[in-house]
């Protein structure tokens, strides 16, 4: 994206009175955010939207003269600029009719084929809460996944640590913007995240972390998730909010139940009473429902297996996989060892599932 691309980008976004569905709609009227800057006043007023009374609020060299201190923000501090048409932009996001205009972003995580899970949930996670998120993030450890949350304290911060520990990318959705942090303990974490991940936003810089702001960073962490893990929750909340967004955008919406009374689990309970979110009780249930069965998973599953075999028995397999059916005469003239040695290795894999004997002596590797 070129300079001028930037500029005119991040200033349609800073015209007064204009938010992001109306951005879009002024975009897809006029052709270009850059048109925007140079088209009649009288033609403004013509877009369903707009009118006489914000037409007249919008000062466009007010919002050029942002966007150049933006850029140079940007520049200094090594932040990225997404505009919702272009290509690298969150492609389900994009989806959502009132997904950001623009978002800036920090760091490097490169989204691509990767399945992207939001994980959520009350700031006074309790030790059941922790639990079961580590569990969950150590189970998808292998997997093409990205871990997306809120850099909030409790679950949030809990998500994006678990999934630095098991070297899985993470992305924090920011309420402000990339020149603060909130909460401010969060700032090394956040450093953190932007060497193996990024911190997302929709906020200029000198945007503070203010109340209204929250809601509207769920719905980003909502929209741009294959999937939305609630994992501990009172009944109110930001968790709340962002399971009804997903819902919304028809995400899939998955907690794990609480005890009855447990004030951090009746907001869990209550989505699943409601048949907002699925029941899971690991990852297993997540990826299943998913249908996230992928090459991945049965990788690691024959790398677990393989890691339970001993030297002598992975040998054999090796070369059995090579062949269709061998004769174990062939294999002890191929390995160099006695009938006994080779009779006892087959007996043990014939055991475990991981060949077959065929008439004839023959084997074969399941």
């Amino acid at each position: 994206m070129s300079s001028d691309e930037t500029l005119y980008k991040i200033a349609v976004t800073r015209i007064p009175s204009i938010g992001p569905i109306l951005t879009k709609k002024l975009i897809a009227h006029i052709g270009s955010p850059e048109a925007v800057f140079s088209e009649k006043v009288r033609n403004l007023q013509k877009i369903p939207g707009i009118g006489k009374m914000i037409s007249s609020k919008m000062n466009r060299d007010h919002a050029l003269a942002l966007a150049e201190k933006e850029i140079a923000f940007m520049e200094k501090h090594h932040v990225h600029a997404h505009f919702f048409s272009d290509p690298d932009f969150p492609a389900l996001l994009k989806q959502c009719y009132d997904s950001p205009a623009l978002i800036y972003s920090q760091g490097h995580c490169r989204m691509d084929d990767r399945k992207l899970i939001a994980v959520i949930g009350t700031r006074k996670i309790t030790d059941y809460g922790k639990k079961l998120l580590r569990r969950f993030i150590e189970d998808i450890e292998s997997l093409n996944v990205i871990i997306v949350s809120g850099l909030a304290h409790g679950v949030d911060a809990e998500a994006h640590e678990l999934a630095l520990e098991f070297n899985l990318p993470t992305i924090g959705v920011l309420g402000h913007g990339l020149d603060t942090m909130y909460p401010a303990a969060h700032r090394n974490l956040a450093k953190k995240m932007t060497a193996a991940g990024a911190l997302f936003t929709e906020y200029p810089s000198g945007t503070r972390a203010d109340k209204e702001h929250f809601p509207m960073r769920n719905r980003i962490v909502a929209g741009m998730c294959h999937a939305v893990l609630v994992v501990e929750s009172g009944i109110s909340g930001g968790s709340m909010i962002t399971a009804e967004y997903a819902s919304n955008y028809n995400r899939d919406v998955f907690t794990f139940p609480g005890a009855v009374g447990s004030k951090y689990s009746s907001g869990c309970n209550h989505l699943i009473k409601t048949h907002k979110a699925a029941l899971i009780e690991s990852a297993a249930d997540l990826l299943q429902a998913m249908d996230w069965s992928s090459t991945e998973t049965s990788a690691k599953k024959v790398s677990q297996l393989q890691a339970v075999h001993t030297e002598d028995e992975l040998t054999i397999l090796h070369l059995l996989r090579d062949n269709a059916n061998v004769h174990i005469d062939e294999l002890c003239h191929s390995l160099g060892w006695t009938l006994g040695k080779i009779s006892t290795v087959l007996l043990q894999l014939e055991i475990q599932g991981a060949v077959k004997s065929l008439p004839g002596k023959m084997y074969r590797s399941n």
